[in-house]
């Protein structure tokens, strides 16, 4: 895949669920109320299907043809939750887009939903597929936008043309999700902008240079 090609995943469409067909509204209780409970508890474990099918008006049954596993709707759930703080945005240049997008991320992580994806972190150090759902429905698809969006500063000559656009993402988010996890600081917009700045000054095309 080339690296436009790759930057069009920028949005990274939701996957078509598996099963019988569900009502749309339906499936929005169903993840607004996994979201509240997430939100509310902090705790992974502490929420049971019955629970948020009690609450989402929903069988326990069309839950789990829908999701397959608590683990699968707990991590679409929070995906959904915070969909728009994700994106990349394509009408800006790349590092533009690249920089906006790490703002909104730090700001999100910085308050409920950071101690939420935190403890899903963590429960997937035990849960194999709290762990699969992570990579799959949250991380590696992220992983893939971020990449498209430094392939497209690569292209655009922003960034330098012998960067690793994989090396150049671990770089910037690794430092971001490493403060999350061991939480020695609080995340804030004068934190994002000093890593950015680190980041992308080793990174950047230098005047005159030929590759």
């Amino acid at each position: 895949m080339g690296q436009k090609a790759i930057s069009r995943a920028y949005g990274v469409p939701r996957k078509t669920a598996v099963g019988r067909p569900i009502d749309i509204k339906l499936r929005q209780r169903v993840l607004k109320m996994t979201t509240e409970l997430l939100l509310q508890r902090k705790n992974p474990r502490s929420i049971t299907i019955d629970e948020i099918a009690g609450r989402a008006s929903a069988s326990k049954g069309t839950i789990y043809k829908q999701w397959g596993s608590k683990s699968a709707l707990f991590v679409e759930s929070f995906f959904d939750s915070v969909r728009n703080e994700l994106i990349f945005d394509e009408t800006l240049p790349a590092l533009e887009a690249l920089r906006k997008q790490y703002h909104s991320l730090v700001s999100m992580l910085a308050g409920a939903h950071g101690e939420v994806l935190r403890a899903l972190i963590g429960e997937s150090q035990f849960d194999t597929e709290i762990h699969s759902a992570l990579l799959k429905g949250y991380f590696l698809p992220r992983r893939s936008a971020a990449i498209g969006c430094v392939a497209d500063a690569i292209d655009a000559k922003e960034l330098r043309n012998d960067l690793s656009p994989d090396i150049a993402v671990d770089a910037l988010y690794g430092a971001l999700f490493y403060a999350l996890m061991v939480r020695y600081r609080t995340l804030d917009d004068r934190w994002a902008n000093d890593v950015i700045d680190a980041v992308l000054q080793g990174l950047k095309r230098s005047p005159g240079r030929s590759r």
